[in-house]
């Protein structure tokens, strides 16, 4: 069978097909053993926020066809419509694992300060965690474990694990640094909304179009003004994170499909094989066949 899209995983799923520590209805999943992790055994498009913590070992994997290692006292983050495939851990590897739905993630980071912090993710997916912060993200998951095994239940559980959860969001949007600029003012503000809501249906759509007018009439602005906004608030015009998006998406499907190069080039909405293959020579130096080659080396 000819593999021409990738198996999303989401947190029902994971609830129903691995052994996990604790979850939160269809917004938040715990575990332990990184091996229940479903990218343990092949790719997958993940539908939610999935974060890694080592606290002993290393790990390595590979998100959206780059290979990625982190070890001691370091978080991995992956985002919806990320591709995950590859997945391994030193023998003596331990960590947390944590997936978090989107409307979990949007409902506690919709303060736009929050929001530019958490673009970081988007280029570098690795945070680098102190050693006192790691022993509290550990007395968070110990609080979450207990609240997960005590046969007592109280009605307030919900709300005690929610707010566990939030706590460990805030102290890892706090380790991930300094992000942009820094905003103020009612009309700055819209400006990130506006951005925000750009990225969201960057991630969104399933084939992405590459002209900003396209995105500008989904969001009912000009494609000058959302090139501006795009410009002020993140450094890069509407046009740079929309190639950026589509770059990632040929070299996944270079990778991991069986599609030909011509099927990639329908798939991803371009006129003719000649212009998707000079597209992919402009953005990679070579060709989709050589590039192909390459990437499964």
């Amino acid at each position: 069978m000819k593999r021409d899209d990738f198996d999303t995983i989401n947190l029902k799923a994971i609830v129903e097909t691995t052994h996990i520590t604790g979850s939160l209805d269809d917004d938040f999943v715990f575990y332990n053993d990184i091996t229940q992790f479903p990218a343990w055994i092949e790719c997958m498009k993940l539908n939610m926020f999935a974060v890694v913590m080592c606290v002993k070992g290393r790990l390595d994997v590979e998100i959206n066809s780059y290979l990625h290692s982190i070890s001691t006292r370091q978080v991995i983050i992956g985002r919806p419509n990320d591709l995950v495939a590859n997945l391994r851990v030193s023998d003596d590897f331990k960590g947390n694992v944590f997936c978090v739905s989107q409307n979990l993630i949007h409902t506690n980071l919709s303060h736009s300060a929050l929001w530019n912090r958490a673009l970081r993710v988007m280029d570098n997916p690795i945070v680098d965690i102190s050693s006192d912060k790691i022993k509290l993200y550990q007395l968070y998951d110990g609080i979450l474990q207990r609240k997960a095994t005590l046969s007592d239940k109280s009605p307030y559980d919900r709300e005690i694990i929610l707010s566990v959860v939030r706590a460990a969001l805030f102290e890892l949007l706090a380790d991930m640094g300094e992000m942009c600029d820094r905003f103020g003012g009612g009309a700055v503000r819209q400006r990130e909304i506006l951005f925000k809501r750009f990225i969201e249906l960057l991630n969104r759509v399933e084939v992405r179009p590459r002209l900003v007018a396209w995105y500008a009439r989904q969001l009912c602005v000009t494609p000058k003004y959302l090139s501006t906004v795009c410009r002020n608030v993140s450094g890069r015009t509407a046009f740079d994170w929309i190639n950026s998006y589509v770059v990632e998406d040929i070299r996944r499907y270079l990778k991991y499909s069986d599609m030909t190069v011509k099927e990639i080039s329908n798939r991803l909405l371009f006129p003719n094989l000649s212009f998707f293959g000079k597209y992919v020579k402009t953005h990679f130096g070579e060709s989709p066949t050589a590039l192909r080659v390459k990437l499964r080396e």
